[in-house]
């Protein structure tokens, strides 16, 4: 199907996106543009008034009363500027709060599998410094624009009132300028474009290779990683410099401009006052008409040289709402949770075909149940889909063929078990505050005695002594001051806290050692009872201690054992 509109689509979404996240700052903005040309009238007023002292001057007379209107219209346009600049930067942090909050709401109501397979380097990197590109769209383009607009119109009248051969002289040499300006804007957006993209791959990799820091270090590729990212720097470095290049081009040719000009202005006024100027233009200029003129010219072009400088910000933001637009509207539509399940159901995969919401190659052919009670163990290899059917019945992966039934009712297109499921990980997460607070996330009402009695039962009960802080005990950032096994199981202990009635594991023994697994594995059997247990893994003693193996295989379908 052919598109109307001839605009890229990510081209549209992104200026939607802006003039949605810069709506909540409109009446703000008016303000800024007003205090803006507030800001150039009171220079205006100066030039009057420093024209005026100047010809009193020369006449011999003392310039009181237009030196002091001078010196308090410098200060009027100074405090308008002050304002002006402070109501813009808030304005813009507004902005970039609005995008930011518009990210995080499609986290909460999709869930995070639409940014499955990139680094957590390059989702932050996209979430706080993408979104901060946007606060230069508003704090800066858009009233700039504005006073590219209105202050030459202003200043121009100013000019005309004074001499029209000068206005006609500022306002030619303004008019070429839109077309360059038009012309190295497309190019200017293409290379921001292209160092964000750069400053995110950089900032993934780098996150990744710090995470695996030990790893690097125990196979020796610390050398191998360093030559990437420096690399991806110089990569980085030539995509910025190309940016710079952009702007100072653009800033060079408007020097140039404004420069010709008002220098024609000045040869105009100075012959004028002498009486040698060649051709008659039918004007008459005074000293004070002239001083005003020369000290006005230069500021007529100083928006449009301020707003020069802002296309970079300009192109920035536009890069960055295009990627964040796309991102947000790659999100998948929130699906229905369904009710907490009191007791354990049966859960059955028939003939389905699941794919993953991100797009990745799911599972084929799946067909196994899963009954109360039981340990059922998803193994293959990997890409085979094990993961992906674990998140079908979280709603994070679609089933495009046959279905997936829950106590005997088929699941809708949509709906999810999120509110009855415990989901544990390879590495579960942890809030970096206490114990309690860390047990706390599955049930914040939770009593003290709840929370001990549920690390008892995952045998992490020392844990909850007063010989070891108690609850009271700082966990670290992720849960640094546990061992792998003891994570794993403090992620079973808020499962109990939450009464989840399906337990969802995704290779919960990856990094853990053999006596380590054993344990887990244990405590996870004392646990089945009263439970619908799934897990995904390739270690053959997690298969083992299940009551049943699923054995997915590549080509698609199932081997049950």
């Amino acid at each position: 199907m052919v598109r109307k509109d001839s605009k890229p689509p990510g081209r549209a979404l992104g200026r939607a996106g802006l003039a949605r996240w810069s709506r909540p700052v409109r009446t703000r903005l008016v303000l800024v543009s007003i205090l803006n040309l507030a800001g150039l009238a009171g220079w205006a007023g100066f030039a009057f008034a420093f024209a005026e002292a100047l010809s009193e001057g020369v006449r011999g007379e003392t310039p009181g009363l237009a030196a002091g209107l001078g010196i308090c219209a410098l200060a009027f346009r100074a405090v308008c500027l002050w304002l002006s600049d402070r109501m813009s930067t808030h304005a813009g942090r507004i902005a970039a709060s609005a995008a930011r909050c518009e990210v995080a709401i499609a986290f909460q109501t999709s869930g995070a599998a639409f940014v499955t397979g990139m680094a957590p380097g390059e989702v932050s990197s996209r979430i706080v410094d993408r979104s901060a590109r946007l606060a230069g769209w508003v704090s800066g383009w858009i009233p700039g624009m504005r006073q590219a607009i209105l202050g030459p119109i202003l200043i121009l009248g100013v000019a005309a009132s004074q001499s029209v051969v000068v206005a006609l002289i500022l306002f030619v040499s303004l008019a070429a300028l839109p077309v360059f300006i038009w012309l190295t804007a497309s190019e200017t957006v293409r290379v921001a474009a292209a160092e964000q993209a750069a400053l995110e791959t950089l900032a993934g990799s780098f996150q990744s290779r710090t995470a695996c820091a030990g790893t690097l270090r125990a196979f020796r590729a610390v050398g191998r990683e360093r030559d990437l990212l420096s690399r991806l720097c110089v990569d980085l470095e030539t995509r910025t410099l190309a940016v710079l290049r952009s702007a100072f081009l653009s800033g060079a040719v408007l020097e140039f401009f404004s420069a010709v000009s008002v220098a024609l202005a000045a040869v105009y006024v100075g012959f004028s006052l002498l009486g040698i100027f060649p051709i008659d233009t039918g004007e008459t200029l005074t000293l004070r008409e002239g001083m005003t003129l020369l000290v006005i010219a230069p500021e007529f072009f100083a928006p449009v040289r301020r707003l020069s400088a802002l296309h970079h910000e300009r192109a920035a933001a536009v890069s960055a709402a295009e990627v964040l637009s796309e991102w947000i509207e790659k999100a998948p539509a929130p699906g229905r949770r369904l009710e907490p399940l009191a007791e354990a159901p049966s859960l059955r995969f028939v003939q389905a075909d699941v794919a993953r919401s991100s797009g990745r190659t799911g599972a084929k052919g799946i067909d196994f149940e899963a009954r109360p009670g039981e340990i059922i163990a998803l193994v293959g290899p990997s890409g085979s889909g094990k993961t992906a059917c674990l998140l079908a019945l979280l709603g994070l992966a679609s089933v495009e063929r046959g279905g997936i039934y829950v106590n005997g009712r088929m699941l809708r297109p949509g709906e999810s078990l999120a509110d009855s499921v415990g989901y544990v990980p390879q590495t579960p997460w942890s809030g970096g505050g206490d114990l309690a607070a860390d047990l706390r996330l599955a049930a914040p009402e939770a009593g003290d005695q709840a929370l001990v009695e549920a690390l008892q039962r995952v045998g992490l009960g020392h844990l909850g002594q007063a010989s070891d802080q108690g609850l009271k005990r700082q966990m670290g950032r992720s849960g640094e001051t546990l061992s792998g096994g003891e994570r794993q199981k403090l992620a079973l202990a808020r499962i109990l806290i939450g009464g989840r009635r399906i337990l969802l594991l995704d290779e919960p023994t990856a990094h853990l050692d053999e006596a380590s697994e054993a344990s887990f594995l244990k405590v996870l059997r004392d646990l089945a009872p009263g439970r619908t247990i799934l897990l995904t893994t390739h270690r053959p003693k997690s298969a083992q201690a299940a009551d049943h193996i699923v054995r997915l295989e590549p080509s698609g379908g199932v081997r049950l054992s």
